[in-house]
């Protein structure tokens, strides 16, 4: 009857708004947050299996070592580098993979001969265009698309707040140690005035002593 096929049609476009749902769930989840630390004249890379068409980003920053500088580079299937770059202490870089495959992720420290350095950073993985087929269905045609752009809305929003977090954590640190750099300075500064002041009372007062005896 018509009641029914209206009933399962319902049943249908809920289930499509179900599995929407927990596309755009599974999409905010799909990223690579880590922290690590990069021993000297050392390299490390990571590696992503995408198809054709997907979207992928990297976020990192130096927290720790040296001049907090990092040698990155972005390799693809075929090992085409991608992306290159030296001596950052933090970047972003967004693609469109070119093909299927596995693409690689190196962070160096071949620059340093003693520090290490610590990072973290991000890759993030999102939809694949080639994959959203046409369909004439009121689900797919006008709701699937906007649930995308709100899964990359939000998914920006959260690499950006882990990317300002970063910069906090960096920025913080490099205060406090100029604060205890100030800090000792200080002493020193204070400590030597007043043994200066205690070298001088000494002098001026042997000296005296001397000419009084005389």
């Amino acid at each position: 009857s018509e009641t029914q096929a209206q009933n399962e049609a319902s049943m249908a476009r809920t289930s499509t708004l179900v599995l929407w749902g927990a596309a755009l769930l599974a999409l905010l989840a799909v990223a690579r947050g880590l922290s690590i630390s990069i021993a000297a004249n050392q390299e490390e890379c990571f590696y992503e299996q995408v198809a054709a068409g997907t979207d992928l980003g990297l976020l990192y920053q130096v927290t720790e070592g040296g001049a907090l500088d990092i040698d990155v580079r972005v390799l693809g299937p075929d090992d085409q580098e991608l992306y290159q770059t030296t001596k950052q202490s933090e970047g972003k870089y967004f693609f469109i993979a070119s093909a299927d495959g596995f693409y690689k992720f190196c962070f160096s420290n071949r620059m340093s001969t003693v520090t290490h350095k610590s990072l973290s950073f991000d890759i993030k993985v999102g939809k694949n265009m080639q994959d959203q087929a046409p369909s004439s269905d009121f689900v797919d045609d006008q709701l699937a698309p906007a649930i995308m752009v709100l899964a990359d809305g939000i998914r920006s929003i959260s690499a950006e707040e882990k990317y300002m977090r970063q910069r906090e954590m960096v920025h913080r640190d490099t205060t406090e140690s100029t604060n205890a750099r100030v800090l000792w300075w200080s002493v020193l500064e204070t400590s030597s005035l007043v043994g200066m002041s205690v070298f001088q009372i000494y002098y001026l007062r042997t000296m005296f002593e001397v000419r009084r005896r005389v």
